[in-house]
């Protein structure tokens, strides 16, 4: 996966997400693997960072869940999962997040933490922004998670990912990731988390 127009580090200074109407991409270079060069920057994010993967997060899901999900569910599984606090445990529980951020403006995330097996890291969170799909911006989100975890040993990289979310699979698919088990989960008020185990080795 092509990185050569990404930059990666920390920059606690708070970003905005980034809504595009029409980008003019007229002087945007295109490079392999689909990747553009627009000042994509991946950074580790930190906890001044957590309100605005948050607000993305809100924007986010209704779009890419709405036909698979309900809006009841998708909104109790936003407060679950990005709620300050929530999101603030993550950080102490030794999950690291990045943003790629372009013009200043946040447009995707990743999230990747530790497993009970140390050869082991799972891919918790992985979106860009609708608006800018198409761009690579995710392959490179997926790189940087891809090296940190090889950085830290890891072996093997895992993920759940919901059964009907054929979008996603078909992405994770193409970047080596291999299903390799099925997994319901009651999450409370009701709902049920319906999901593909993938995984992938990385060293």
């Amino acid at each position: 996966m092509e990185q050569t127009q990404c930059r990666t580090g920390q920059n606690t200074a708070r970003h905005p997400v980034h809504r595009p109407g029409h980008p003019d991409l007229g002087n945007v270079k295109k490079v392999a693997d689909n990747v553009t060069e627009q000042q994509v920057t991946i950074l580790e994010a930190t906890g001044h960072d957590l309100d605005d993967i948050a607000d993305m997060a809100r924007e986010i899901w209704p779009i890419c869940f709405k036909s698979i999900i309900s809006p009841d569910q998708i909104d109790y599984m936003l407060e679950m999962m990005y709620s300050p606090k929530t999101l603030a445990n993550d950080l102490k529980e030794g999950v690291v997040y990045w943003r790629a951020v372009v013009d200043n403006g946040i447009v995707g995330y990743a999230a990747l933490g530790p497993c009970e097996k140390m050869d082991k890291m799972k891919l918790h969170k992985l979106y860009v922004h609708p608006a800018w799909h198409g761009r690579g911006y995710g392959s490179l989100l997926l790189a940087q998670v891809e090296q940190y975890a090889r950085s830290r040993g890891c072996r093997t990289l895992v993920l759940s990912v919901n059964r009907k979310n054929a979008a996603a699979i078909t992405v994770y698919r193409k970047h080596g990731f291999e299903i390799v088990g099925e997994l319901a989960s009651e999450i409370g008020g009701g709902f049920v988390m319906d999901d593909f185990l993938m995984a992938k080795t990385v060293g």
